[in-house]
């Protein structure tokens, strides 16, 4: 499972709770983790693929890019992530 990560939050408290968020899934999960710009075409077109309109926007992908679970404007709990990613549903 990958976890794909477009842009960060403008509000400095939310990205204190972005990075948080961010180290946590680095250090306690075998996850892939892909930080997205989304200003780049890489990330428009990423973001295109996966009709994200809002940013930050995390994306839960199978290994084949198909997605399992989108959350687009607000910070999912770690829970969140992980009943996606370890799951696989």
């Amino acid at each position: 499972m990958k976890l794909l990560i477009f842009g960060e939050p403008a509000l400095y408290v939310d990205k204190v709770d972005f990075k948080r968020l961010l180290k946590r899934c680095q250090t306690e999960t075998n996850w892939q983790i892909k930080q997205v710009n989304p200003l780049t075409r890489e990330g428009v077109a990423n973001m295109e693929l996966y009709d994200l309109v809002s940013t930050p926007a995390f994306v839960a992908v199978r290994d084949d890019g198909s997605p399992i679970k989108i959350w687009q404007g607000d910070l999912p709990t770690f829970a969140d992530l992980s009943a996606y990613l370890v799951s696989g549903f």
